[in-house]
């Protein structure tokens, strides 16, 4: 069984790195998995970089939240699980 419910084998799906980045929107990157009520939105390895490109922004620390404000509506729990950061 996929974990989650969801086989990663989705073509041209956006991942959280392309949302922080302004490339989509956070609701483009949701998907929806086989477990009723939950969806994922996948990441990979580009979000290792992500905390260097995006220190140089103003604002760079409310990106996330920004973004989930714009899903907050449809969800009652956002749960976000990343790695430690390297703190560069």
């Amino acid at each position: 069984m996929p974990l989650l419910g969801w086989s990663g084998k989705k073509r041209g799906y956006s991942t959280i790195y392309s949302v922080l980045t302004g490339e989509n929107a956070l609701e483009d990157a949701v998907i929806d998995t086989e477990i009723p009520g939950l969806d994922v939105i996948p990441s990979n390895i580009a979000l290792s970089g992500a905390e260097i490109e995006l220190s140089k922004e103003v604002g760079y620390h409310t990106i996330l939240d920004f973004a989930i404000e714009s899903i907050s509506e449809d969800y009652d729990y956002v749960f976000i699980d990343v790695p430690p950061s390297l703190g560069i």
